[in-house]
């Protein structure tokens, strides 16, 4: 996936949510040049932020990031540090 295709995603879940990009930004603690950044640049942002960005959203990782469904958080790979 692309940083476009990322934004895009991002952009179809915020229309369903009724958020705005600035919303979004201010709740993840990311500032709002972010988007512009992922589209130019045409990259996506660390695993951290797309896993923040999708429990803000309430949705699976998967929905905004397809690339990374199957991927580990770092929740997920915390538990089987300890486990």
């Amino acid at each position: 996936i692309t940083g476009k295709e990322f934004v895009e995603n991002l952009d179809l879940e915020l229309s369903r949510k009724n958020m705005t990009r600035a919303e979004l930004c201010r709740k993840v603690g990311i500032g709002k040049s972010s988007f512009r950044n992922w589209l130019v640049h045409n990259n996506l942002p660390k695993i951290e932020i797309i896993t923040a960005i999708a429990q803000v959203l309430a949705v699976p990782v998967g929905l905004i990031c397809p690339d990374l469904d199957d991927a580990p958080t770092p929740r997920n790979l915390m538990q089987s540090i300890e486990n």
